[in-house]
C-alpha cells in the first residue's frame, strides 16, 4: 500500500515541474530541463549533422571511431547548453565545464540515468518512500552508517 498520496495539481504547476535541480560531479549545482530530442531534431534545433551522434548516444551501439567521437563531443557541448538553463551557458562557456559534468548531464538529457552525482533522482522521487523501496534504496540508521 503506498505510503505517499500524490498531489492533484493544474497545468501551471506541472509545467514548472520541468525544471530540475541537479548536482554534478564536481559539486556544482545547476538546474536542468530535459530536452524533448525528437521534437529538437524535428524543429532543427539540433544541427542534422548531429542527429547520428544523438542516436549513437541514446542507443549505444554505434561503431566507434574517430569521427563519432569528435560528433559525440560537439552534440554532449550543444545538449549541455540546451539542457542547463541556469546558468544559461553559450558554446564558448560550456568548454569551460568539466567533462566529466558535461557527460552526466548529457547522460541526464538522454535518459541513460536518472540520478545525479549524489544519488538524487532528477524528479526528486528520491524523497518519496514508495520510490525508494521500488528502488531498494533503503536508508541506514546512523548507528550502523560507519560499518
Amino acid at each position: 500500500m503506498s505510503t505517499t498520496t500524490p498531489k492533484k495539481r493544474n497545468l501551471s504547476d506541472w509545467s514548472k515541474a520541468k525544471t530540475h535541480e541537479i548536482t554534478l560531479p564536481s559539486g556544482y549545482v545547476v538546474d536542468v530541463e530535459i530536452p524533448d530530442l525528437p521534437k529538437m531534431i524535428k524543429t532543427g534545433h539540433l544541427p542534422n549533422h548531429l542527429i547520428d551522434a544523438a542516436l549513437g548516444a541514446v542507443e549505444g551501439n554505434k561503431k566507434i571511431d574517430r569521427e563519432f567521437v569528435e560528433q559525440q563531443r560537439e552534440f554532449v557541448n550543444h545538449i549541455v547548453i540546451l539542457t542547463v538553463v541556469n546558468p544559461k551557458l553559450t558554446l564558448e562557456e560550456v568548454e569551460e565545464v568539466p567533462v566529466e559534468d558535461r557527460e552526466l548531464i548529457a547522460e541526464i538529457a538522454t535518459r541513460q540515468r536518472d540520478l545525479d552525482a549524489v544519488g538524487h533522482h532528477v524528479g526528486g522521487l528520491h524523497k518519496n518512500e514508495d520510490f525508494r523501496a521500488f528502488r531498494g534504496l533503503t536508508s541506514v540508521g546512523e548507528d550502523l552508517a560507519g560499518i
